[in-house]
């Protein structure tokens, strides 16, 4: 089987590096720069900022310094978010390492439906989802810290799997890909 690998664009990220950089501006403002002023005149002095609020910001600012770093490397590196070959898959979805996946492990290969986020009309919407149902989902969920354990046992619950996949992730490749990957579940022993 020829290797399969999906890249996000580099573009994406360049938005939220931005947005980033302007959060920081402001931190940067009312740590160091004396906090803002409240609109007196020409000759006010800035506000002095209290020290609860520093540390506040202090403690987003090293947030945001630290995402500037992670949205950089997504933009010159741009890792694989999603690899598929005769081994198996290899899952990296919005800069979160899924892991890897021999075929072996993957029981079925479903297409489903989930409760996605509420829109601004409507409430929930039904979402589509491509759901790897794994063999043994205690040993996967085992590889993570134990405070993500209801997550994936709330998605397990919802669509018998805590391993969801946005069809958005395969872009146009996306019935080229599931329809490989049942062939590679089915080939291992599976039911596809």
């Amino acid at each position: 089987m020829t290797r399969i690998e999906l890249r996000a664009p580099r573009w994406v990220h360049v938005p939220f590096l931005v947005g980033d950089v302007i959060l920081l501006a402001v931190f940067y403002q009312v740590l160091v720069g004396g906090g803002f002023d409240t609109g007196g005149d020409a000759f006010s002095t800035p506000v002095e900022t209290p020290l609860g609020m520093k540390l506040a910001f202090g403690f987003f600012a090293a947030i945001g310094v630290f995402m500037f770093f992670v949205l950089l490397y997504r933009i010159i590196k741009n890792p694989v978010i999603f690899a598929m070959d005769g081994e198996g898959l290899y899952l990296n979805p919005a800069g979160v390492e899924l892991g890897r996946f021999k075929w072996s492990e993957i029981a079925e290969i479903r297409e489903t439906t989930v409760i996605g986020s509420p829109t601004g009309r409507g409430g929930p919407r039904q979402m589509p989802a491509v759901a790897l149902v794994l063999r043994d989902p205690d040993a996967y969920i085992a590889r993570f810290p134990r405070v993500m354990s209801p997550l994936f046992k709330f998605r397990e619950a919802e669509a018998g799997t805590p391993l969801l996949l946005e069809p958005a992730m395969f872009g146009a490749r996306y019935a080229e890909i599931v329809a490989a990957m049942r062939e590679q579940v089915s080939r291992h022993g599976a039911r596809a």
